[in-house]
């Protein structure tokens, strides 16, 4: 409408001062006068665009300041030898669409260091939601006792046993706007003077040697990680927990980007690193089961254990 406005006037006006009817002068104060009026109307009709983006920056202000601040104990760990369930209880949402909310309920078993542990069962029954559980991101929500070495993690500074000893690979995992060496990087490289060196291995095991190569640890992830595939993105947030080499390592259907051959060079690398660590793996890849030392069927898990 403005750009019809302006041609309008343009048209008319020359019309006008050929014609006689306006001097150039009368033309150039109206058109001046016009613009003024222009924007002043643009404000007022942009005024409520801005009003619904601020309130809606508003609202989602409002729900972050609401949300509780996360509890944190004092205790330190400094390594996992067990983790250990009993009758822990909690409640979900599905991520299958059309399916009410559930619960994930009286949960009793344990997981060991020097074990591969394939956890599996249908989707939506809360397998995703059982490895936060054991991460402590729902710390004030859930009942039962969940403990490290015989330790509530309610009492244990979990912020700092995430960061320095639980690797979580995630199979839609969020990656930050910047190069592959920062997103791999996040405090974990830092000590390291040959970062390409110490990749190398884990790359060769996760087939990603020729994308690293092609691409370079300099190589920018725009905004939403768009410009890499799911699988790249899933093979990175990998390498970053191989990278890591916590003692508990936790991968969420791993292999759903791999072939048979990476699947098996992940898993024989997995068995040979796995004395001193906890590695749980949500799969469900019949093959992948197969090579791992227990298989928890979360569907049996869920039993009454009073």
């Amino acid at each position: 409408m403005s750009t019809f406005a302006q041609i309008t006037l343009f048209v008319g006006g020359g019309i006008a001062v050929l014609t006689g009817d306006f001097t150039i002068g009368m033309f150039t104060i109206f058109t001046s006068y016009f613009k003024m009026m222009l924007n002043a109307s643009k404000f007022f009709f942009g005024l409520g665009a801005s009003y619904q983006q601020a309130l809606v920056s508003f609202d989602r202000m409002q729900e972050i300041f609401s949300h509780k601040t996360e509890s944190c104990g004092e205790t330190v760990i400094t390594d996992v030898d067990c983790i250990r369930l009993q009758n822990v209880c909690f409640s979900y949402t599905h991520e299958v669409h059309d399916k009410p909310n559930g619960q994930v309920k009286n949960i009793c078993t344990q997981f060991t260091k020097g074990k591969i542990y394939a956890i599996v069962g249908a989707n939506g029954i809360g397998k995703s939601t059982l490895i936060s559980l054991l991460a402590g991101m729902y710390i004030n929500e859930y009942k039962g006792v969940i403990t490290y070495n015989d330790i509530d993690i309610r009492n244990i500074n979990m912020t700092k046993a995430r960061r320095d000893l639980i690797g979580f690979a995630e199979q839609d995992p969020v990656l930050i706007c910047d190069s592959i060496r920062y997103n791999l990087n996040l405090g974990n490289l830092g000590d390291i003077t040959n970062v390409e060196q110490a990749i190398k291995p884990y790359a060769d095991v996760l087939s990603m040697t020729d994308f690293l190569s092609k691409r370079t640890l300099d190589y920018e992830i725009n905004d939403g990680s768009t410009n890499l595939s799911g699988g790249e993105r899933q093979k990175l947030a990998m390498l970053k927990v191989l990278i890591k080499n916590s003692c508990v390592m936790i991968f969420d259907e791993p292999t759903s980007a791999f072939d048979a051959t990476t699947t098996q060079n992940f898993i024989l690398h997995l068995n040979k690193i796995k004395k001193n660590k906890i590695i749980l793996i949500i799969t469900h890849d019949a093959n992948v089961r197969e090579w791992c030392d227990e298989v928890l069927e979360l569907a049996y898990l869920t039993v009454d254990c009073d």
